[in-house]
This record gives structure tokens, sequence and C-alpha cells, in this order.
């Protein structure tokens, strides 16, 4: 199953560590933290670091899913297994499209 090519930010992005009062809860998509792509909120300072950090992540989970779901496509054509009655394969699947803003 194949989805549209993505349209966000090219990763990786870093997350603000919160040193300072104006990059807590800011993703970057540069190491030297100049060029935001958001901004993650919380309840405290925690929970919003947390975000930042977990959004941050988005484009290397999203890379990493995509190579997972395409070495369990290959291995079905092999004849091995049956993806569209795996709920975790039809999960990620469903993840990769969210992300995508394709349709599930």
């Amino acid at each position: 199953m194949q989805t549209n090519q993505a349209t966000h930010t090219p990763g990786p992005w870093f997350a603000g560590d919160g040193t300072n009062s104006s990059e807590e809860g800011t993703i970057y998509c540069d190491s030297e933290m100049r060029s935001a792509v958001g901004f993650a909120c919380g309840n405290s300072r925690a929970r919003k670091l947390a975000n930042a950090r977990l959004f941050a992540s988005g484009p290397d989970l999203l890379k990493a899913l995509q190579k997972l779901t395409r070495q369990l496509e290959e291995v079905e054509q092999a004849g091995f297994g049956c993806l569209n009655e795996n709920p975790e394969y039809l999960a990620a699947h469903a993840a990769i499209a969210k992300a995508k803003g394709g349709a599930v």
C-alpha cells in the first residue's frame, strides 16, 4: 500500500530543551535551532517539553514506519503472511496515511 509523497518539512527535527523560555516547547527543523516548524503546548513545563520531543520525533518515526511496512510487504509478496488481516500492519498504514494527509 502506498500513500502520497510527504509535503512536510523534512526531518530531522529538534525540540528546544527549555533552557530559555523563548524556546520552551518549540520544534525546530535545523540543529542550530533557528527555524521553527511548530510549538507544543501543555499544562505544565514538563508536559510542554514532552510534547515537543514527541512532535520532533515525527519525521523519524514516519520514516521508520514506512521502511518497516515496506519490508513487511516484501515478506508478504514472497508468500508469507496476509497483511490485510494483520491489525498492527493496518494501524501502521493508517498512521502513515494520517501523517501524510491521505485517506486511511
